[in-house]
C-alpha cells in the first residue's frame, strides 16, 4: 500500500467481531445431530455427517453477477450447516480479450482465513469434493442427494462424474458436470422470485411443526389476519423496520409481493448433497441479465434477527477483497485526491485538504455496451449532462469502466474545468498488480468518492454501492435509514433511489438495498466485541 496509514484505514469498513466467529446455524452438526448421524454431534467426522451444498455459476457472465450468486450460496450453506463446494475455476471475464485465465472466488477473497475464523463456515473445492465423495463411490443417481450405503458401494453401483473426471477447472464442458450434480444431489425447485427461503430460530422441536409455524406466519400476513393490508414495498419507503423487530414485522418488509416460503424440510436435511442450479425468474436456466440471481438478503429470511444480522456481517467482514486489491486501490486513491484537490476552485489550502484525507473526487460508472436494459444506456452527451447536474464544474471525476475510451468520449460533454481520470491513468501505481484485479480496484476507488453516479441493473454498480453503504456504518450502531450519496443517471424515476430507504422489490437484482448494511451491528458492544479489521 501507500506510505499513508490514513488512506489505508479509510478503506477499512470490515470489522473483527470475535463473537461472530463461534456463531453457528441451528442446523450445524455441532447443534443438531440427526438420527441418520447416529446421534453424534461433531463436524465432518463420518461419511453420513458430511453434508454439502454445490451450486452453479454462469460461465457466460462476468464476475459481479456470479459474486451475487456466491454470496447467496455462502449464506445458504451457513443457514443449512453445510459445507460449501466451490464451482470449478472458469473465466470470470469472458468478454475481455486477454482476461481468459481461469479463476475462482478464492482468487479475490481470502477464503482460507474465512473458514479458519468462522466455526460455522466450511468451504472446499469441487475437485476436493469429487475426489473425496464421488470417486469414492458415495454418490448415486436418483435425486435424493443421499450417500450410497457401503454394500452398494462394494457392488460398484456408484454414480461417477462424466468420464470419471474430478478436475473440471477451465473445462469448456462444465455444463456436463452441473447436469451430473443435479442428478446426484437433491436439487430444490426454489425460485426466489416467488418464494423466500425461511429458517427457524431453533430446531429443538419437531422440524415439521417448526416449519409449519413459519408458514403460518406467512399465511397470516397474506390472509390479513391482523386486519392490516398486505405489505407493499412502497409502504416502507423512508420507514425501515427495526432490524431487531419481531419476526412477523421483518417478514412483512422482505416479502416484496411474494406470498410463499421455501422451507428446509426433512428430506432436504437428510440429503448429503444439495445442488442449486443457476435459475432465472421463471425457474429456467438463463444468461439473460433480466433474470439474474438476487441478493442473499432478499432471498433468505431468518426467524431470529441475530442470525439475520450475523449473516449480513459475515458477508461484509468475511467476503472483502484481498489485501493486494485494497492496497492497489489505496495507491490510486491517493493519486486521485491530489489531482482532484489541485483542480478545485474553492480550496485555498490544497496541501491541508490532501492531508485531511477528504474524498475530494466524484466517481462514475455508466455502461454503454452489452446491457439488456436499453433504458439504462446513455449517450456521452446525456452522461455529460448528468455529471454536470450531480457533480458540479470542478474537481475530478473517476470513470470506472470496462470500455476503453469511455472517459475520452466524455471530454466534449463535460465542463473543461473538470478533470476526467480512469484507472489507466494510474498504471504506474499498479504496475505489478494482476490485471484480473482491475475491476475490483475500480470498485474500491469508486466506493470512496464523495458522490457516485452509477448504472441501474448493473451488478458492477451494485458492488460499488454496497461498499459505500458499508462505509456509512463504521460508527453507527443504532437503527437508521442507510441512505448513501449515490445516484443513477437513468432510467427516469430511478435517479435518486439510493438517497432514500427502500425495501427490497422486484427485480431484486437490479440494485442494492440498505437492508444489506443498515444497522447490522445493532446489539453488539463496540468496546468489547469488535474493532476495525
Amino acid at each position: 500500500g501507500p506510505d499513508d496509514d490514513d488512506i489505508l484505514s479509510d478503506l477499512v469498513y470490515w470489522k473483527d467481531i470475535h463473537e461472530d466467529y463461534s456463531c453457528v446455524s441451528p442446523f450445524h452438526p455441532t447443534i443438531k445431530a440427526t438420527a441418520q448421524d447416529g446421534g453424534a454431534a461433531g463436524g465432518n467426522g463420518g461419511a453420513l455427517s458430511r453434508r454439502y451444498l454445490t451450486f452453479e455459476v454462469d460461465v457466460h457472465a462476468g464476475f459481479n453477477r456470479n459474486r451475487m450468486q456466491f454470496e447467496t450460496m455462502l449464506a445458504m450453506a451457513w443457514a443449512m450447516g453445510r459445507i460449501l463446494v466451490l464451482p470449478p475455476k472458469w473465466s470470470l471475464w469472458p468478454h475481455e480479450a486477454g482476461m481468459a485465465n481461469y479463476n475462482s472466488f478464492g482468487d479475490y477473497y481470502d477464503l482460507a482465513a474465512l473458514t479458519k475464523k468462522y466455526v460455522g463456515v466450511d468451504i472446499v473445492t469441487m475437485e476436493e469434493f469429487l475426489t473425496k465423495e464421488a470417486a469414492a463411490g458415495r454418490l448415486q443417481a436418483g435425486g435424493s442427494g443421499k450417500f450410497m450405503d457401503s454394500r452398494s458401494i462394494a457392488l460398484g453401483r456408484s454414480f461417477q462424474p462424466p468420464s470419471g473426471k474430478v478436475d473440471w477447472d477451465g473445462d469448456a464442458d462444465v455444463a456436463q458436470l452441473f447436469g451430473y450434480l443435479e442428478t446426484a444431489a437433491l436439487t430444490p425447485a426454489w425460485d426466489f422470485d416467488t418464494c423466500i427461503a425461511a429458517f427457524p430460530k431453533s430446531v429443538e422441536d419437531d422440524i415439521e411443526s417448526v416449519n409449519m409455524g413459519l408458514n403460518k406466519m406467512m399465511s397470516g400476513i397474506v390472509r390479513r389476519s391482523d386486519g392490516r393490508p398486505k405489505p407493499n414495498p412502497q409502504s416502507f419507503q423512508g420507514k425501515p423496520t427495526p432490524v431487531d423487530a419481531p419476526p412477523v414485522e421483518r417478514l412483512r418488509e422482505i416479502m416484496g409481493k411474494r406470498e410463499l416460503l421455501c422451507v428446509y424440510d426433512e428430506p432436504m436435511q437428510e440429503a448429503n448433497v444439495i445442488h442449486f442450479r443457476l435459475v432465472g425468474a421463471k425457474g429456467d436456466p438463463t444468461t439473460d441479465e433480466d433474470h439474474g440471481p438476487g441478493h442473499w438478503y432478499s432471498s433468505i429470511f431468518f426467524e431470529d434477527h441475530k442470525h439475520d444480522l450475523f449473516v449480513k456481517r459475515l458477508i461484509r467482514d468475511g467476503l472483502r477483497y484481498n489485501d493486494e486489491i485494497q492496497c492497489a486501490a489505496a495507491r490510486v486513491i491517493k493519486a486521485i485526491r491530489k489531482i482532484a484537490i489541485s483542480n478545485q476552485k474553492n480550496t485555498i489550502d490544497k496541501d491541508a485538504a490532501v492531508a485531511e484525507g477528504k474524498e475530494a473526487y466524484n466517481a462514475l460508472h455508466l455502461r454503454r455496451f452489452r446491457h439488456s436494459h436499453e433504458e439504462s444506456l446513455l449517450s456521452p452527451a446525456d452522461i455529460g449532462a448528468a455529471v454536470g447536474e450531480r457533480f458540479g464544474d470542478d474537481g475530478a471525476v473517476y470513470v470506472a469502466t470496462d470500455s476503453k475510451g469511455d472517459e475520452a468520449d466524455l471530454l466534449d460533454h463535460i465542463d473543461e474545468s473538470v478533470k476526467i481520470v480512469a484507472l489507466r491513468n494510474f498504471i504506474t501505481d499498479i504496475a505489478k498488480v494482476d490485471p484480473k484485479y482491475y475491476g475490483m480496484i475500480d470498485q474500491v476507488v469508486a466506493s470512496r468518492s464523495e458522490k457516485f453516479l452509477g448504472t441501474y441493473h448493473s451488478s458492477f454498480t451494485n458492488g460499488i454501492n454496497r461498499l459505500r453503504g458499508y462505509h456509512t456504518q463504521k460508527k453507527q450502531l443504532s437503527n437508521q435509514n442507510g441512505a448513501i450519496d449515490s445516484y443513477y443517471a437513468a432510467p427516469k424515476g430511478k435517479e435518486g433511489n439510493m438517497r432514500v430507504y427502500k425495501a427490497v422489490s422486484k427485480p431484486f437484482h437490479a440494485r442494492e438495498y440498505p437492508s444489506a448494511w443498515r444497522s447490522i451491528d445493532v446489539g453488539l458492544d463496540e468496546a468489547k466485541t469488535f474493532k476495525l479489521g
